[in-house]
Formats: C-alpha cells, sequence, structure tokens
C-alpha cells in the first residue's frame, strides 16, 4: 500500500511491479515508482486541473507546506518510465508492506499431521 505520511490515508490499495530510486529533492527520503492509476476515490489535484500530474490525499495534508505526493508522468518529475512517482518520507509517503493471510506461513499445531512429502513450505 501507499499511504499518506500525515492522515494514513491509503492512495493505492495495491502497488505490482514498482521501482525505489533515490532522492531528487532534499525534503524527499527516496521516491517509488509504480504504473498503476492511484485511487482517484482517495486522491486529489494538487491544483485544479492537474488531475494526472500532481496528487495529495483527499484531505490535501500537504497542500498548505506547497507539497504533493503523487507524480505522474506528465509532470515536471521524472517518473524514471514509470506512470506515476511518489515521494517517500516521514510525513510524506508511506510505502507499507501487507501481507494477505493465505501467504504467512504458519507453525503447524500440536499434534498435527506433517505436511506431504514434497509439498513446500511457505517462507517468510
Amino acid at each position: 500500500q501507499l499511504r499518506c505520511g500525515m492522515c494514513g490515508a491509503v492512495l493505492l490499495e495495491r502497488v505490482a511491479g514498482y521501482a525505489v530510486g533515490p532522492p531528487t529533492q532534499p525534503h524527499i527520503g527516496m521516491e517509488f515508482y509504480f504504473n498503476q492509476a492511484p485511487d482517484p476515490g482517495a486522491t486529489s489535484a494538487f491544483e485544479s486541473g492537474l488531475e494526472e500530474e500532481m496528487l495529495n490525499c483527499l484531505r490535501g495534508c500537504h497542500r498548505a507546506q506547497g507539497r504533493f505526493l503523487l507524480a505522474g508522468r506528465t509532470s515536471f518529475v521524472n517518473t524514471r518510465g514509470y506512470k506515476w512517482a511518489a515521494a517517500c518520507g516521514d510525513s510524506l509517503v508511506h510505502a507499507v508492506a501487507v501481507f494477505e493471510p493465505e501467504h504467512v506461513a504458519r507453525p503447524p499445531s500440536e499434534g498435527a499431521a506433517e505436511e506431504p512429502p514434497g509439498r513446500p513450505r511457505p517462507v517468510l
């Protein structure tokens, strides 16, 4: 997930295929590049008319600071060939790993039968 670092709002639920790069501005910790469109119900344009270029969370947490969280390929931000870039840092975007329950290994319960041979066990 990608979340607003101030209010915790989810900007993008799932990210498949991404890259991480060094910051391009001093207030950014790292940049996170991805292709999925941010959730339109969770984001708002930094300014009117910039819906495809510069986005914040719906609450506009960063607007007063003159900052935006997500930059589209058509903005002045270099997205390194991806459709979007997220500015990550303390109060900026937080990239959070969320694991689905079926992908988490559980220890066998006491007295339970061993798994059949040849069946791989999930690794954390």
